[in-house]
């Protein structure tokens, strides 16, 4: 459930994670351009607060569930910026089965400034621009952008396909996905996901270090809570319950009935009963009158302990909404420009030397004075002026000589 204007859902997306594929979700809150994998530009604008969010009904299935390695039941998710690659294994978020959780989100934006750019080279200010480096799988062109964390799975790619010579399937179906012993070699390579940090740039055919974003906005502030579901009373007065039972048709027309009879056995004939009868809720309500005078074909109390505890067994409920209406930007400019630089020698020699322009102009003036005095010397005899000593000398040989002529 989205308040917003869009949704869009892409069931087992056309690329892959760290562990596997995934489900990929994107709601937009406005409608000024329909969606598509090149949506490089998502207008400004959010509401905060859980009404607000994106409510997600998870069934796990756990009925129908084969051997794999994972140690738990549930779901992982990752909340990211549509244009990334989720990397499960570091910033994914368990979801237990039987629980309400609740995700606060709050939001970061990093901008760097174009003086920065112009006066840095990317390893220098420590970031990319988006147009100074184009990775081979992650790129504009395809739905992606480059971000600290696309580069590392780009890496990660380009391992399995040096080292296993098959590709994890990434933003474009390739040929040759990893397939049997191809598989062993890809989990050991994705389980040391950050191990690798270079990355061929196409633009300049060179190998380049992953390093941060000069642009990017992140969500990596989420606060999680979580409480027991369903409440066991009330299950069935709720919206989720149609939900759940209108999904269930689908499950027992399919493969998985077989599955599914031997955890619930009755499950089945209920859904099919309510199906034959158009029964299902209207307006998010089930017709629980209709449903309770026809106890003998159909037990409306044994089909809501049913239902309760296929949810209790298979179902995650997950609110993902924005905690507060802004979000923290974090700009990045250059501390000293050359202009910032040169003012500031200038007011320390002026107050530390007394050092200014007029000072610079004088030793120029007296250092061209000196060099056309030594190159080039005057005819003119000029009278050495006297030392203070000599003048002393003078002035006491006069005062004698003054007293010398009283006394006669």
């Amino acid at each position: 459930e989205w308040p917003g204007f869009q949704f869009h859902h892409s069931a087992g997306a056309d690329f892959g994670t760290d562990i596997g594929q995934c489900d990929w979700i994107s709601p937009l809150v406005f409608r000024e351009k329909p969606w598509s994998y090149d949506y490089g530009f998502v207008p400004v604008g959010s509401f905060p607060g859980e009404p607000n969010g994106l409510k997600m009904i998870l069934d796990a299935e756990t009925f129908d569930s084969g051997a794999s390695r994972s140690r738990a039941l549930g779901f992982k998710i990752s909340v990211l910026h549509h244009l990334d690659v989720p990397l499960m294994s570091n910033n994914g978020i368990n979801i237990d089965i039987g629980t309400y959780t609740q995700l606060g989100v709050a939001a970061k934006v990093v901008e760097t400034s174009l003086e920065a750019k112009k006066s840095f080279t990317p390893e220098r200010r420590g970031c990319f621009f988006e147009d100074e480096i184009r990775m081979v799988d992650v790129n504009m062109d395809i739905g992606g952008r480059y971000e600290m964390t696309n580069c590392l799975f780009q890496a990660t790619s380009d391992q399995i396909r040096e080292r296993c010579k098959c590709n994890l399937a990434p933003y474009e179906i390739r040929p040759n996905i990893c397939v049997g012993t191809g598989l062993a070699c890809l989990k050991k390579v994705n389980d040391e996901v950050g191990k690798w940090n270079e990355v061929l740039d196409t633009l300049t055919n060179t190998k380049r270090k992953c390093i941060a974003a000069c642009e990017t906005t992140s969500f990596s502030d989420i606060i999680v809570s979580t409480s027991t579901y369903p409440n066991p009373n009330t299950f069935i007065y709720t919206k989720e319950s149609c939900i759940l039972a209108k999904k269930l048709v689908f499950t027992c027309e399919d493969a998985r009935r077989e599955s599914l009879l031997e955890w619930y056995p009755n499950l089945c004939n209920q859904i099919e009963y309510l199906k034959e009868h158009n029964a299902f809720c209207v307006e998010e309500t089930w017709d629980q009158e209709f449903l309770k005078r026809n106890n003998t074909g159909f037990d409306f109390m044994d089909f809501t302990s049913t239902l309760t505890k296929y949810t209790k067994d298979n179902i995650a409920f997950v609110t993902l909404f924005m905690r507060e209406p802004f979000a923290e930007s974090l700009a990045i400019n250059v501390d000293t420009s050359e202009l910032d630089f040169t003012s500031t020698i200038g007011g320390l020699l002026g107050l530390c030397m007394g050092f200014s322009f007029v000072t610079l102009a004088e030793m120029f003036y007296y250092g061209i004075d000196t060099i056309r005095t030594f190159f080039f010397k005057s005819n003119i005899t000029r009278v050495s002026p006297f030392s203070r000593r000599e003048n002393r000398k003078l002035q006491a040989m006069k005062e004698t000589n003054m007293d010398e002529e009283h006394k006669y």
